[in-house]
C-alpha cells in the first residue's frame, strides 16, 4: 500500500562466481557453483550445498515445462544450452544430493528421483529443440512445426513436463524464431501493411462500410 521506508543501499559484491566447480563459503555454508548462462536467464547459476546434500536448480528445472520465450516479450532462451547444462548438473551434482529444490515449486527428494527428474527435464528441452530443427530443415514454418510436434509418451506421461506454464506449441515457435527470424518464406509477408492500413484495404475490397456504399479511404 506504500513504498518502503529507510535508506536504499546496494552492497558491493566481495567475490565473483566465474566458473563451474568454483567453491565458496558463505556464512559458514559451503557452496559449489555451476554457471548456466543463457538458459532461463542470461545470467543464471545452480549450486550444491555439499554438507547438506541439497541441490538448488534456480529456475532451470521446475515441475513444469518452462517458456523458451515469455509471452510478455524477452530474449529467446537457448533450448540447446538449457538441455546441455541440465545434463551437466545431472552428472556433477545429482549423485551428491538428497534433495533438489528451485525458486518455484516443490522439492524433489532422494538421489534416484532427482536423477530421474533432471533427466526428464533435460530430454524435454533437447527434444523440443532437435525436433524443431529437424522439421525446419524439411521446409516447415514455425506455425506448421507447432502443429506437428508432440512429446513422446515417456515425456508426456511425466507430470514435471506438463505444459500448464509453457507449452509445446509456444516453445516450438520460439525455437524456430531464434534460428529463422520472423519471415515465414511467403513473399506476401515480406513487407505487410500495418494493422490499420490493412483493415482499411480489406474494407475497401469488400465494398466499403455497411450502409454507405463507399469505401473507407481513411480521409474522414
Amino acid at each position: 500500500m506504500s513504498v518502503s521506508n529507510g535508506t536504499v543501499t546496494l552492497i558491493q559484491p566481495t567475490r565473483d562466481v566465474t566458473r563451474t566447480g568454483q567453491e565458496e563459503t558463505v556464512d559458514g555454508v559451503r557452496f559449489v557453483f555451476q554457471l548456466t548462462p543463457d538458459t532461463e536467464a542470461p545470467a543464471e547459476m545452480n549450486f550444491l550445498l555439499p554438507e547438506r546434500r541439497a541441490l538448488c536448480m534456480a529456475e532451470n528445472a521446475t515441475h513444469t515445462m518452462h517458456n523458451v520465450l515469455t509471452l510478455r516479450g524477452a530474449e529467446i532462451r537457448d533450448a540447446r544450452l538449457w538441455a546441455r547444462y541440465l545434463d551437466e548438473a545431472l552428472n556433477l551434482f545429482a549423485p551428491e544430493a538428497d534433495v533438489a529444490f528451485a525458486s518455484h515449486h516443490w522439492p524433489t527428494g532422494e538421489t534416484d528421483a532427482i536423477a530421474e527428474f533432471l533427466t526428464a527435464q533435460r530430454d524435454l528441452y533437447a527434444y523440443l529443440h532437435d525436433q524443431t530443427l529437424r522439421l525446419t530443415n524439411k521446409g516447415l514454418t514455425g506455425t506448421e512445426i507447432a502443429e506437428h510436434v508432440r512429446l513422446p509418451p515417456s515425456l508426456e506421461a511425466n507430470w514435471s513436463q506438463r505444459g500448464y506454464y509453457g507449452s509445446v506449441s509456444h516453445n516450438v515457435k520460439a525455437i524456430y524464431q531464434r534460428y529463422m527470424g520472423w519471415y515465414d518464406g511467403n513473399p506476401a509477408h515480406l513487407w505487410e501493411h500495418p494493422p490499420v492500413e490493412l483493415a482499411r484495404r480489406y474494407v475497401a475490397d469488400y465494398g466499403g462500410l455497411p450502409g454507405t456504399g463507399t469505401a473507407d479511404d481513411g480521409s474522414r
